[in-house]
């Protein structure tokens, strides 16, 4: 700790509005990003990314926002599901 009052605090948005009921000085503010699916069992099936892959294109998204999407959702690699829609 470089300053006199510096302090550090871990806590939720709410709870930090509880703990500092006068802040003054500056802040630094570090957000945890959204936790990951959980792994499943096993890993989808290439078929079943490519059927994921070709029903996000024909939703009108791009191959690029089809592969996030379902990357996301599937619990996949972008890459993954990007290659699953080229071999279709």
């Amino acid at each position: 700790m470089t300053k006199a009052h510096e302090e550090v605090f871990r806590g939720t948005v709410s709870e930090a509005a509880a703990h500092f009921d006068a802040p003054r000085g500056e802040f630094t503010i570090v957000v945890e990003g959204a936790a990951r699916p959980a792994p499943a069992d096993s890993p989808p099936s290439g078929e079943r990314v490519a059927e994921a892959m070709a029903a996000a294109r024909a939703s009108g998204l791009s191959r690029r926002d089809a592969a996030a999407q379902v990357a996301r959702e599937m619990g996949v690699t972008r890459r993954a599901a990007y290659a699953a829609s080229l071999d279709v």
